[in-house]
């Protein structure tokens, strides 16, 4: 049956001599690993755009493409997972193989070779596209914890004002409805007076949790500082925004926090703020949508609290 984690592992053997490729197509596959052969460049290509391999062996010498160009069209793809690429040569010259490692090559093989090296190096690239990849996926989590708020996991305000400022200048374009509602705590200081500020932090996050499944994909969910919080809404007219503002305080209002020394219920006041108008859409700013949202929670919280108030941007 093979080693499974082998099994997952794809790799794709380009070589125009039809009996190499057929060799080294055998002896990978009695490793346990998936192979495909490519007959020329192009086909080999082709393969790495449509099949996702972890590893490439490239055999310099092709027709339509040569190993050097496919390496190349390799490494200028965006996105993906990192491909591992071994050249095969029957040159040792140093200028090649220079340039082969130069153009992004994991490492080269030199026809004739024995199977126990070409096993040997499989594995030695396998560990670098394994290191690319650890990497790779430790560097997304930092740039995700950076935009992050650390308690609630909303983006944070720098996050967060950058993509307002983007979806306002794509509905400049586009001439789309953009929404932004804001909210707050009602009386938040007294939850933490009474039951200590580790209980109000944890409230914060349960109430994060409340509204996130109301949220859409392209919503920008932020804490704006302390108890208060900003969602971006694109593609939403004041009266939907509105709508789903009150959803979120009924749930948040009905809602009983457990905390460590009793339960709790907490309710939050929302302002929300919109525009459909393509006239003011057209001269729409972001500091100009965060204003009204946040004149209509001024609004919310000197009605009573614990209510609904919207507004359009002046």
């Amino acid at each position: 049956m093979g080693n499974p984690e082998l099994n997952r592992i794809r790799i794709v053997v380009a070589d125009d001599q039809e009996d190499n490729a057929r060799v080294i197509e055998e002896t990978l596959k009695n490793e346990g690993y998936q192979v495909r052969v490519a007959g020329d460049g192009e086909a080999a290509l082709r393969l790495v755009k449509t099949w996702s391999p972890q590893l490439v062996l490239l055999d310099i010498n092709m027709p339509k493409l040569t190993g050097m160009e496919v390496l190349v069209a390799v490494r200028a793809l965006s996105g993906g997972e990192y491909v591992g690429v071994i050249l095969v040569t029957a040159n040792s010259g140093l200028d090649e193989v220079v340039g082969g490692l130069d153009a992004g090559a994991d490492d080269y093989i030199v026809k004739p070779f024995r199977m126990p090296e070409l096993r040997a190096r499989v594995r030695a690239c396998l560990r670098t596209k394994n290191l690319h990849d650890s990497l790779r996926r430790a560097n997304r989590r930092l740039e995700e914890l950076a935009s992050r708020d650390e308690l609630t996991m909303f983006f944070n305000m720098r996050f967060a004002g950058q993509r307002l400022a983007d979806e306002v200048a794509a509905v400049r374009r586009s001439r789309r409805p953009i929404s932004c509602l804001m909210f707050d705590m009602d009386h938040f200081k007294g939850i933490n007076d009474r039951f200590g500020h580790l209980v109000g932090s944890q409230v914060l996050r349960e109430v994060a949790k409340l509204v996130t499944p109301f949220l859409r994909t392209t919503d920008v969910p932020a804490r704006y500082g302390g108890d208060e919080f900003l969602i971006a809404m694109p593609d939403t007219r004041l009266k939907e925004a509105a709508e789903l503002a009150e959803r979120m305080r009924k749930k948040i209002e009905s809602h009983v926090f457990s905390v460590d020394v009793a339960n709790a219920t907490a309710t939050a006041s929302f302002g929300v703020a919109g525009v459909d108008d393509p006239q003011i859409l057209a001269a729409l700013d972001a500091n100009a949508l965060v204003r009204a949202a946040d004149a209509a929670l001024y609004a919310a919280k000197n009605g009573g609290r614990n209510r609904v108030e919207q507004l359009g941007p002046k």
